[in-house]
C-alpha cells in the first residue's frame, strides 16, 4: 500500500472500508493527522489526502474509523481531548460537514479505541472511551441516530473495540 499511496511517518492508526463502487479507503492516523487514500475499482491508486485539512473542528486526532455505505463511506474521528466528529464522503468525492458525533455518546470522555461497520447499509460505530465504557449507536440510512446503548457483562477490562458489518 505504501508504494502506491507513499510512506506516513508515525502511524499510529489504520482502517480500512469498501464502498459498493469497487473502492476501497484506506484511513491512517500519523502524527495526529488524519490522511484517507484509496484503490479504485479499476487498480488505480491516489495519493494520500489529509482529512484533517478539512473543517473538522479537531486540531488533532488520535483515533479514526471508516465504514462503507453504499456507494459512501462514513467517517469518525477523535481528537485526544475527547472530541468525536462524523461525516460522509460521497461517491463523487466531496465531503459532508463534519457534525458533533461526542454529543451522540453521553459523558464527555476520550476514545480510547473506535471502530465502523455497515450492516443492510447502516452506519454502525461502536467507542472505547476512555473510563473503560464501550458505546454503541447507529444511523439509520434516512439519516437518524438510534439512542446510544452500552453493552455489559464482557469479561475483563476492555482495552480496544472492534465491530463487523453484515448484509441480510
Amino acid at each position: 500500500m505504501t508504494g502506491k499511496l507513499g510512506v506516513l511517518g508515525n502511524a499510529t492508526e489504520v482502517t480500512v472500508s469498501q464502498t459498493s463502487g469497487g473502492q476501497t479507503h484506506i484511513g491512517v492516523v500519523a502524527d495526529k493527522k488524519a490522511y484517507h487514500g484509496l484503490r479504485n475499482a479499476d487498480g488505480t491508486w491516489s495519493g494520500w489526502g489529509r482529512v484533517s485539512n478539512l473543517p473538522t473542528g479537531l486540531d488533532a486526532v488520535n483515533t479514526m474509523a471508516f465504514a462503507g455505505t453504499g456507494s459512501d463511506l462514513q467517517i469518525i474521528l477523535s481528537s485526544p481531548t475527547g472530541d468525536i466528529k462524523h461525516a460522509i464522503r460521497s461517491a463523487d468525492g466531496s465531503w459532508g460537514t463534519f457534525g458533533n458525533f461526542s454529543g451522540k455518546l453521553g459523558p464527555h470522555q476520550p476514545a480510547v479505541s473506535m471502530d465502523a461497520a455497515a450492516v443492510d447499509g447502516e452506519f454502525q460505530a461502536a467507542v472505547l472511551t476512555a473510563d473503560g465504557r464501550i458505546k454503541h449507536t447507529l444511523r439509520h440510512a434516512n439519516g437518524k441516530w438510534d439512542a446510544l446503548d452500552e453493552p455489559t457483562g464482557y469479561p475483563g477490562t476492555a482495552t480496544m473495540v472492534a465491530i463487523t458489518g453484515s448484509t441480510s
